[in-house]
């Protein structure tokens, strides 16, 4: 075992002053398949903590980075009482824990061993700047004791973590600017002055119908981002009151990860308020089928909105050549509701500041074409249009139909979306191909 931490480990001890163990660094082969594989592989990261940390770096005093990738389990506590003990004797400038789970059902298990490691060596999460957590379950009273101590925390990152049923799981930091939420109960943003931005995700629904995320003191929140499946038990949300109290935002993104878009469109009266200073706007993962007239309701509630993108569902059911099928048809039937569409038709306004309008998964056709002239109506002074192909985010898969791969075809795409504006000043088309690694390059 150690002849084979030492030598996965080498190359860290020449690092100087930056240092980051992945359990995932000792699997041997491709995934972890048993429990005793499992262990195994924690065992390895254990002990490559312990060989690492008291012999790197010894000509300084200084580790500009510190990072830890680690299961929670009982022998992971080596790993805590190291940092820990690092902590003490040299100045870290960056400390990373994220804690992933063996047994993501067994919460109160998960909790009681997180405590454990908190209790024994405070010290160490005093030290954190960023912290991931999941499927674990506290008290309501040790989520302030935890961020009280760890109180450099600049980014926290909490999945499938509760306080009890029903509960709302209250935060309050004075150096946070970072959160990231997934499947969580109802969380408050009490007092978060450094806030900038917020992501939550797959959320659990409340039987009183509270929002996902209330809005307390975070003065400098500009990011906010919402994505959920939204199966058929989950209630329709309105915008006016799930961003109640917040005003200062610039960017709103919204994913909808199943057929159902649910939120409910709005008129300027009750949004305009709040979407003030929005610049930008992502509405992702929309289903192919979908009408897209709603989405104008946030351009018209958004007088200085300059960036609106569309992103569309991969519809990898409808790819017969395409074999990467995350889950089965039987699955999808069975928790993904029946397609849901929404009718909503603006009255005729005009916006002055809309620049950019960017469609992912781009086909053509009356849909997207009408939709772009309507947008095109609108936007009085839009700039550029820009028309991404479709890609498969798991496997690179890249549809050969709809999207205009041609340059002819998208010639004749460019000359019907200028012909069909009333304006004088043609609209700058762009078409792109995207890569895995979400970059963009323009084709044409």
């Amino acid at each position: 075992m150690a002849a084979v931490v030492s030598k996965r480990c080498r190359h860290l001890t020449n690092l100087r002053s930056n240092i980051f163990i992945d359990v995932a660094h000792f699997i041997e082969g491709t995934s972890v398949n048993t429990l005793e594989e499992l262990v195994r592989t924690n065992v390895s990261a254990v002990e490559a903590v312990k060989r690492i940390l008291p012999h790197s770096n010894q000509s300084q005093n200084t580790l500009n980075r510190l990072g830890i990738r680690f299961y929670l389990r009982d022998e992971s506590i080596d790993i805590v009482r190291s940092v820990d003990k690092a902590m003490t004797t040299r100045k870290v400038v960056k400390a990373e824990f994220v804690i992933i789970t063996e047994i993501p059902s067994d919460m109160a298990r998960n909790g009681r061993r997180f405590l454990s490691y908190f209790n024994a060596c405070p010290g160490a999460f005093a030290g954190l700047t960023s912290l991931h957590v999941e499927s674990v379950a506290l008290g309501l009273s040790d989520i302030p004791d935890v961020l009280r101590t760890c109180h450099k925390l600049e980014s926290l990152s909490l999945l499938n973590c509760d306080s009890g049923h029903g509960t709302v799981l209250a935060l309050e930091h004075p150096q946070l600017t970072d959160l990231q939420l997934c499947s969580c109960n109802t969380v408050e943003l009490r007092w978060l002055p450094k806030l900038a931005q917020v992501a939550c995700s797959t959320w659990v629904p409340s039987q009183d119908d509270r929002c996902p995320l209330l809005f307390g003191h975070v003065p400098l929140l500009r990011s906010v981002k919402l994505s959920t499946a939204a199966y058929v038990t989950y209630p329709v949300l309105l915008l006016s009151k799930l961003l109640a109290d917040c005003t200062m935002l610039s960017e709103l993104c919204i994913g909808f990860d199943s057929h159902r878009i649910w939120i409910q469109p709005e008129g300027p009266a009750q949004l305009a308020p709040l979407l003030q200073n929005l610049r930008i706007v992502t509405l992702d993962n929309i289903f192919e089928e979908c009408d897209l007239t709603w989405t104008l309701f946030l351009l018209r509630a958004a007088p200085l909105l300059k960036t609106l993108q569309i992103k569309f569902m991969f519809m990898i059911l409808q790819v017969s050549s395409h074999e990467c099928t995350p889950l089965p048809n039987e699955m999808l039937r069975t928790f993904i509701c029946e397609k849901e569409n929404i009718k909503w038709e603006p009255s005729d306004f005009k916006h002055n500041h809309l620049a950019v309008l960017e469609i992912h998964g781009f086909e053509g056709g009356n849909k997207f074409m009408g939709y772009i002239r309507r947008v095109m109506e609108a936007a009085v002074n839009l700039e550029v249009i820009i028309l991404n192909d479709e890609l498969c985010e798991h496997c690179g898969f890249r549809s050969t139909t709809g999207y205009p791969r041609t340059k002819k075809e998208r010639d004749i795409i460019r000359k019907q979306i200028n012909e069909g504006s009333s304006s004088a000043t043609s609209r700058d088309v762009q078409f792109c191909e995207m890569s895995l690694e979400g970059h963009k390059k323009i084709i044409d």
